[in-house]
């Protein structure tokens, strides 16, 4: 990831730089501890809109999380490690 640290949201530097290729497919933790699964986003500069696999207890699908409560977010998808590096990363992670 590029350019100068605190210039730009982290979680939006990351979403603008998601592999075309990389399904949107995980779970986004709260600043709360609520884990949210995810199967498609879509964002603003503040926010960001995550489709739900199913509804939640209330019959929510889709649910907008502020870039500020995102405590973690976790890749469920099967990823080539090779494709981190298109996040900017460095590196390689061993095979599993």
């Amino acid at each position: 990831m590029t350019g100068e640290i605190g210039t730009e949201n982290r979680w939006l530097r990351l979403l603008k730089a998601w592999p075309e290729k990389m399904p949107q497919q995980g779970l986004v933790v709260t600043t709360l501890n609520e884990q949210i699964p995810f199967t498609g986003f879509v964002f603003d500069d503040d926010i960001m809109l995550l489709q739900r696999p199913a509804p939640d207890a209330m019959g929510g699908r889709q649910v907008f999380v502020p870039f500020e409560s995102i405590a973690c977010l976790k890749i469920t998808a099967v990823v080539p490690t090779k494709m981190f590096n298109e996040f900017g990363f460095s590196g390689s992670l061993p095979k599993i």
